[in-house]
């Protein structure tokens, strides 16, 4: 079931990124290509810690894509009712997963997290096979 969900998490953001007016992809210089590879993170936060960890994440997880030199494009979703956070990363060829995962910076952002979370972090590694929109 997690599977499906994150499938139908990636359908939805590229085409909802494709087809906004305004969207981040008109302003975004990378944008996504087949055979790119995506990476869907799951984080359940306690309750009592679920604002400040979203908050906390998308800044410092912004803040260390930024400092990694990697292109990419990452969405930030959010499941309030199950205090969840969904982030949905597409990587340029040529700037992978591992090294993302080696980065020192994006240790240090998940060690201050890690008091927050209920369980660790799921993760999913895929590849864009096709993007369609239509108007």
């Amino acid at each position: 079931m997690k599977h499906i969900i994150g499938v139908i998490a990636i359908a939805l953001i590229v085409l909802i990124a494709l087809v906004t007016p305004g969207s981040v992809a008109e302003k975004a210089v990378y944008t996504p290509e087949p055979g790119d590879e995506v990476v869907i993170y799951l984080i359940k936060y306690k309750p009592e810690s679920f604002d400040e960890g979203k908050m906390l994440q998308a800044k410092e997880f912004g803040k260390a894509m930024q400092e990694s030199g990697q292109t990419r494009l990452t969405y930030f979703l959010e499941d309030e009712e199950n205090h969840e956070t969904i982030t949905v990363s597409f990587f340029k060829k040529g700037h992978g997963v591992k090294e993302w995962h080696d980065h020192t910076k994006r240790q240090k952002v998940l060690d201050k997290l890690k008091p927050l979370w209920r369980e660790p972090v799921s993760f999913e590694k895929l590849k864009l096979v096709e993007a369609h929109a239509t108007e």
